[in-house]
């Protein structure tokens, strides 16, 4: 059997020698059985021909069905497609001879694979390698355009738009969010401008900057990462004090009932996420001192500090500033007409009247009256009385309305209803 040394072989890698020689030097029976005929043979064996043919002689051995020219390829799409696992036993031979050929160095495999695609004859595959790279990096560019979008719409999720502050769990979230953010560009101390940053994530430059500080931390200390949590804030008395100082403001012997306004739109104490509607309030103390005071001697005081025990107790620069979540609820007494005095006057007379009729053996009495046919039951009474309805009230003890031809003056309208003027003046 013929033999081939190792120093005549030299020029080809080791990987190959072992895929045509046997420890012993001596070719491989089955690389023998492949060689078509003795030119191939040949061809390897002699030292004097450029390497480059003596690799395509070999070539010749491992992919016996190869004929023509190395530097020729075919671009011809009317060419049935071959099967997948052809293409992947390909791949497998390509990937072993050329590990062979650069020794398994993948920079030297890059540069070739580089250099052969540049060629003008290669020019068929390197855009069909190209294609396919573009294909790959638009798939990876708009996946990575959708994850930042994603980052940014979660934290404007997170954000009231009109302003104001973050519950903490969002606060949290976003902390983190934006700590993850400006890893990368910590760590590789890139110079990038800030306000580029929080415009790309969407939040402020001042989170920003806290979170690059805080990275930098991280990073130059080697320390496990942390939650970022936002700080009990100083205003947490305040907040926790609102459904407490709502409870005392609407209460009867605080305030009164305004009967010449409407609802009041504000913000629910209980859930800062909902608004609800309450009928505007006057106050029945209007010195802001005597106020305070009032409320530290409250029942309402009292259960806020039960909830909340660390508190050391509400002074009069927190309670006035709490008092301002509720200037649209309720007012000092204003100025009145000389129709609105009789009408006040009435009002007074009321609530001193509810202060009697609801108290005690008082009530009992006066709840098990037995109403006749026309007459408000005790229950509506004590109602009318606590709202200071002066107008329901007057409606209801005096004699039925009568219409007034000669006040209907807009005929477009239904003749206008008054009191008969001698019910109301004997």
């Amino acid at each position: 059997m013929p033999t081939v040394s190792t120093d005549e072989f030299a020029p080809t890698t080791q990987g190959i020698r072992n895929s045509l020689y046997d420890k012993d030097g001596n070719l491989r029976p089955e690389v023998i059985s492949m060689l078509r005929n003795d030119e191939h043979y040949a061809l390897i064996k002699c030292k004097g021909l450029p390497r480059s043919d003596r690799v395509s002689a070999i070539v010749n051995v491992i992919a016996p069905e190869f004929e023509g020219n190395a530097k020729e390829w075919v671009n011809d799409i009317d060419l049935p497609s071959v099967d997948s696992s052809t293409v992947t036993r390909d791949a497998n031979n390509l990937e072993t001879l050329l590990n062979a050929l650069t020794r398994g160095q993948s920079k030297r495999a890059a540069d070739a694979i580089i250099r052969m695609l540049n060629r003008p004859e290669c020019s068929d595959i390197k855009d069909a390698v190209k294609n396919a790279l573009n294909v790959l990096l638009n798939e990876n560019v708009q996946l990575s355009i959708q994850v930042v979008d994603g980052i940014k719409e979660a934290i404007a999720h997170h954000t009231n738009s009109k302003g104001g502050t973050r519950t903490i769990d969002a606060e949290t979230f976003v902390k983190n969010t934006v700590l993850a953010c400006v890893w990368g560009t910590v760590r590789e101390r890139e110079d990038v401008a800030i306000s580029r940053l929080s415009e790309i994530i969407g939040t402020t430059d001042n989170q920003v900057k806290m979170a690059s500080t805080t990275a930098r931390g991280l990073i130059d200390g080697d320390t496990a990462i942390t939650a970022l949590e936002r700080k009990r804030r100083k205003d947490f008395i305040r907040d926790t004090l609102l459904p407490h100082l709502y409870r005392w403001i609407i209460d009867d012997d605080v305030t009164r009932f305004d009967s010449n306004q409407s609802h009041a739109t504000i913000v629910d104490p209980e859930d800062p996420s909902k608004k609800i509607k309450v009928h505007q309030r006057i106050w029945r103390l209007t010195n802001r001192e005597q106020q305070h005071k009032e409320f530290l001697q409250s029942s309402y005081y009292k259960a806020f500090m039960d909830m909340n025990p660390s508190a050391t107790g509400v002074g009069i620069t927190v309670f006035s500033e709490g008092l301002k979540k509720f200037k649209k609820l309720v007012s000092n007494p204003k100025p009145e007409s000389c129709v609105d005095e009789k009408v006040s006057g009435l009002e007074y007379a009321m609530e001193a009247m509810f202060g009697v009729l609801n108290k005690g053996e008082t009530k009992e009495a006066f709840m098990c009256h037995q109403c006749k046919e026309g007459e408000i039951a005790p229950a509506e009474v004590l109602e009318l009385m606590r709202l200071r309805s002066s107008h329901k009230l007057v409606d209801a003890v005096c004699c039925e309305k009568v219409e007034r031809p000669d006040l209907h003056i807009d005929k477009e309208k239904d003749c206008p209803r008054m009191i008969p003027f001698l019910c109301t003046h004997g």
